[in-house]
């Protein structure tokens, strides 16, 4: 798909130049380019979901014409034949430009792929060929529902998370923060708490541990969590003893 993006770049007569990952990251953002003597395109990523995996494509692409000032518009959860129609016409008033696509509505993607021939505006299916390849490979159907792998993010996000919360929350550090913790564990020293909460951490629970000793009271934060999700461990005294000589 880089390659059909060169398309209006090369009715302005710009060649994309060679620059590296580290040069790219550097420049200030492509929307903001403000030198009027270059020639400008527009790149217009429609969309059934969010776009942002068309737009970071896109803007991928551009950074290979820093000669070409473009513009990368997104147009979200296009559904319907209206907003199709509509996203077309910003296309036409804004020649030369492209549309890049993500659909996972098949008339969609079809209706976008008719009218943008119709006024000659170049136009790049992102990820139909992608699913094709897999769909031969594997032999299976896509599901077609826009924004999956966000679940998959979200997951490891919370995963992450509950493993910072367990490692900042270790051994009654921040016990301030005990309120958002979904559970806290409680015990004598070496019973097996850390290990505890960064096993549950693993499954996406935020979980702080808190020390027991003899004649220490508890610290005032123990108000600000519900006693239904504070636990305390035992340990038989010949175990701990064990586990205190390692």
């Amino acid at each position: 798909f880089f390659g059909d993006f060169r398309a209006p770049c090369n009715m302005l007569g710009k060649k994309p130049m060679v620059i590296s990952t580290e040069q790219l990251l550097s420049m200030d953002a492509l929307d903001g380019w403000e030198d009027e003597t270059q020639s400008k395109v527009s790149a217009f990523v429609l969309t059934s979901g969010m776009g942002e995996a068309g737009k970071l494509i896109a803007k991928t692409a551009a950074g290979q014409f820093p000669n070409a000032k473009t513009f990368v518009h997104v147009v979200p959860h296009m559904v319907d034949d209206k907003k199709v129609e509509s996203a077309i016409q910003m296309a036409v008033e804004h020649k030369p430009s492209v549309i890049l696509h993500s659909f996972c509505v098949d008339h969609v993607k079809e209706l976008v792929i008719q009218r943008a021939e119709q006024e000659s505006i170049p136009c790049v299916d992102l990820f139909g060929p992608m699913f094709d390849v897999i769909h031969k490979t594997s032999g299976r159907e896509p599901i077609k529902i826009p924004g999956v792998y966000k679940k998959d993010e979200q997951h490891y996000a919370m995963l992450r998370n509950a493993m910072h919360f367990a490692i900042a929350h270790d051994d009654g550090a921040k016990d301030e923060d005990w309120g958002e913790a979904d559970a806290l564990i409680m015990g004598v020293s070496r019973v097996g708490k850390s290990p505890l909460c960064m096993f549950m951490a693993t499954m996406g629970y935020k979980v702080a541990n808190y020390p027991v000793c003899k004649g220490v009271p508890l610290p005032s934060a123990i108000n600000n969590i519900d006693r239904k999700r504070v636990f305390g461990l035992t340990v038989e005294p010949s175990v701990l003893v064990q586990h205190r000589g390692c």
